[in-house]
């Protein structure tokens, strides 16, 4: 949601994308799925996440990722912990939640980007349980040189549940192109 912008902007400094399981603001079925996940319109609301949140970050940064889970063992007590600490640091909950209150203006700048596709090589790779079978189609409305593909037993968190899988897709596209 970051780096196709990057990519799209500063096309002599990018060589190379990729896209790990995210639905992408300016995709044909950007309206559609994001209106079946909670936490995009939740997380947009000014000032209503971050009361609710406030004192409670632990249990929401454990309930949220818990749902975005394959494997459960992937994530300990302790990383969970990390997470919410940081979250709860003056400032954090706010700072997360404004970038979810970008996304109509990023979806509407992204309509824009489609209109000069990428050229370069773009990798899009997804846990099967979430945006795995989406990826490269989505990835195909923004570039022509798409590869990728879903990530089995993985959901949301692919890098986190199936490192050594994500590396090696990395390290084959980029030796590749």
């Amino acid at each position: 949601m970051v780096a196709l912008p990057q990519a799209a902007i500063y096309r002599d400094a990018v060589t190379h994308l990729a896209v790990l399981d995210v639905p992408l603001p300016g995709w044909s079925q950007w309206e559609a799925t994001t209106a079946k996940i909670w936490h995009f319109a939740f997380h947009a609301n000014r000032d209503l996440p971050e009361r609710l949140i406030y004192g409670r970050e632990h249990d929401y940064v454990s309930t949220f990722m818990a749902e975005r889970f394959y494997d459960h063992s992937t994530f300990n007590p302790e990383d969970i912990d990390i997470y919410a600490k940081a979250m709860a640091l003056p400032g954090r909950t706010r700072g997360g939640m404004e970038w979810y209150r970008t996304l109509t203006a990023d979806h509407a700048a992204a309509l824009e980007y489609k209109k000069q596709p990428l050229r370069i090589p773009v990798l899009g790779l997804g846990g099967e349980q979430r945006f795995g079978a989406h990826m490269v189609a989505m990835l195909r409305e923004f570039a022509t040189d798409v590869t990728g593909g879903s990530i089995a037993r993985c959901s949301h968190y692919v890098a986190d549940e199936r490192p050594d899988e994500v590396a090696a897709a990395l390290i084959d596209f980029l030796k590749a192109k």
